[in-house]
């Protein structure tokens, strides 16, 4: 009983530090995002006061 709760704990370790990690990735995937569609806007914001 105790071995298999040992097992379960270490599996729930793992999971959760896959877990941690994919979070970390879509965090900075979402910082990319936001990055990228602040540039764009500037971008266009920037291309439309030239050609005004």
């Amino acid at each position: 009983m105790i071995r298999m709760q040992a097992k379960l704990i270490e599996k729930v370790d793992t999971l959760n530090g896959r877990l941690n990690q994919i979070e970390y990735v879509l965090k900075q995937d979402d910082q990319r995002l936001s990055e990228s569609y602040f540039y764009c806007k500037n971008a266009a914001g920037f291309e439309m006061s030239i050609e005004s």
